[in-house]
């Protein structure tokens, strides 16, 4: 319990600054993740190509 404080404590410390750069961090691997996965997705490919063998 007393780590979990901590750690909360340890962020609540940080800059807004640390707040502002993750942020773009996130929004950047978020349209990377959702641009990937909708050219790749397997909905999207013809029948039969992205099924997995049973």
């Amino acid at each position: 319990m007393l780590s979990i404080v901590a750690c909360l404590y340890l962020i609540l410390k940080l800059s807004s600054m640390v707040y502002a750069i993750t942020g773009i961090w996130v929004a950047i691997a978020a349209l990377v993740y959702f641009t990937y996965s909708a050219r790749n997705s397997r909905l999207e490919k013809p029948d039969g190509i992205g099924e997995a063998a049973e």
